[in-house]
């Protein structure tokens, strides 16, 4: 059974696929998250970030990805896991943080928000 009403009249139910305007708005999106995370973010998570390569992503839900260079760089950002996770949260309740090690290194590591009590 489908989530959407059929009652629904087909001006009130949502879009089949997204458009150009919405692929642009989401990068917008992404790209404002990302300037104000960052921003937010204190001294020493700043540099870290600028240490790796790493994106903001709002598809299914507010998604930082982090690609790390080095196995050094990958043990600092899971030692500082939490301090991104309580950065990242200020913009939504449901985030999610991606950590790349280097490549042949490992598997990636997922943290969710509410994943966070644990650390």
């Amino acid at each position: 059974m489908s989530k959407t009403s059929n009652f629904l009249p087909p001006a009130d139910s949502p879009p089949k696929g997204l458009t150009d305007c919405d692929v642009r708005l989401r990068s917008q999106l992404s790209r404002s998250i990302s300037r104000l995370f960052f921003d937010a973010c204190d001294s020493s998570t700043q540099s870290l970030l600028k240490e790796c390569d790493w994106a903001i992503s709002t598809h299914a839900s507010l998604t930082l990805s982090i690609d790390c260079s080095t196995e050094a760089k990958n043990l600092q950002v899971l030692n500082h896991i939490v301090v991104l996770v309580n950065h990242l949260y200020q913009f939504s309740p449901s985030i999610r943080i991606r950590v790349y090690p280097p490549v042949g290194t490992g598997v990636p590591f997922d943290m969710r928000a509410n994943e966070r009590v644990v650390y």
